[in-house]
């Protein structure tokens, strides 16, 4: 064999096998590519959506629709996560709302072969079974960090639409220092109503509050403080109870009905977000008149939204008579209820060791 036919056959060998080598790479990157358009990511999540939610469910889902997204870094990392809350409907017309966080996975081998980010994994899950059209729909979805721990939660304002009024509400999203998300609503005012009402301290068990909290509010000065909350008793808050589903188990939280008002606000006193929740009691007036009212302020603690010790130490206020809810500042009820707090220059708090420290 002369020295050119070996030097052509040696060529031809690395020819053959560089252009191998380029088809196996494209292949590989087609074969296993990610999508990379936004309508071609979209498709990708809601399948992965419809996947997690059908195996959870037992049952074949025709529909699977995200109707509010956001994407944000959720804690410390330099990577986005894609947070969705939408509805899914079963062959048998159920309707289920549900919240999902899609985190960035990690590269594959081929992916660090190739130079390619990877794709997204589902971080997080909830389900809410049973709901209508119109019911439990998401009216926002914000994401900031609520408790001050450096990492940022998911907030998500939920609204009920039905013939004779609105129903409001919110879920409350947090990862842990575990990286374990938990899913949190409001508890039932009803419940805080009635225990206030047969003389049951909000504060924990030995502690008291070290000023006076204010029980009364109204906007007509002639009316004086009721003597005691009796009354309340036999009365209820229109609220409905709602059942969430995740990986941990079954969560429930409140929605309240006609003429409420929830609204966040910064509680500069212990340096953290707080809920104030103004809801008007069912206490047999007509629907659409005025009311007895009641006011309470919540905050973040143990994975749970719980009376703020901070706000009037826990405790609610309730209108001496029939008030217009439309009528009542809820601004004005934060600061009152901060005030109760603050004696000379000092503020007080119900921390472990009696006093929070002022400025």
């Amino acid at each position: 064999m002369s020295v050119v036919k070996l030097v052509k056959e040696q060529v031809l060998g690395y020819v053959i096998s560089g252009i191998l080598g380029v088809v196996v790479i494209i292949g590989l990157f087609h074969f296993t590519s990610q999508p990379i358009r936004s309508s071609d990511v979209r498709e990708k999540l809601v399948e992965m959506a419809r996947a997690c939610m059908q195996q959870q469910l037992a049952t074949n889902l025709t529909s699977v629709v995200f109707d509010s997204v956001t994407s944000e870094s959720l804690d410390l990392s330099t990577s986005n996560s894609v947070v969705v809350y939408g509805k899914a409907v079963s062959a048998n017309g159920a309707l289920s709302r549900f919240l999902m966080i899609f985190e960035p996975s990690g590269q594959s081998l081929i992916d660090k072969v190739i130079g390619r980010p990877g794709f997204y994994d589902i971080g997080y899950w909830a389900i809410i079974p049973g709901a209508e059209n119109d019911e439990v729909v998401a009216s926002s979805m914000n994401i900031e960090d609520l408790d001050k721990d450096g990492n940022k939660d998911i907030l998500i304002r939920l609204k009920s639409t039905y013939a004779d009024g609105v129903s409001k509400g919110l879920l409350i999203l947090k990862k842990d220092k575990h990286d374990v998300w938990h899913l949190m609503g409001l508890p039932s005012m009803t419940k805080i109503m009635h225990s206030i009402a047969a003389g049951q301290s909000p504060l924990p068990k030995g502690l008291q509050p070290a000023l006076p909290p204010i029980h009364w509010f109204s906007n007509d000065k002639k009316l004086k403080p009721q003597p005691n909350y009796k009354q309340y008793l036999d009365w209820e808050i229109d609220e409905s109870n709602w059942q969430a589903t995740d990986a941990i188990g079954n969560h429930s939280f409140w929605m309240i009905r006609n003429g409420t008002k929830i609204k966040m606000y910064e509680n500069e006193q212990a340096g953290y977000k707080q809920f104030g929740v103004l809801a008007n009691i069912y206490d047999d007036e007509a629907i659409q008149g005025n009311h007895h009212l009641m006011v309470s302020f919540f905050k973040i603690e143990n994975n749970s939204l719980i009376p703020d010790q901070h706000w009037n130490w826990a405790y609610p206020m309730f209108s001496i008579g029939l008030e217009d809810s439309q009528a009542v500042d809820l601004s004005e009820m934060q600061e009152a209820g901060l005030q109760a707090h603050v004696a000379g220059g000092s503020v007080v708090g119900l921390t472990e060791f009696g006093k929070m420290d002022s400025d």
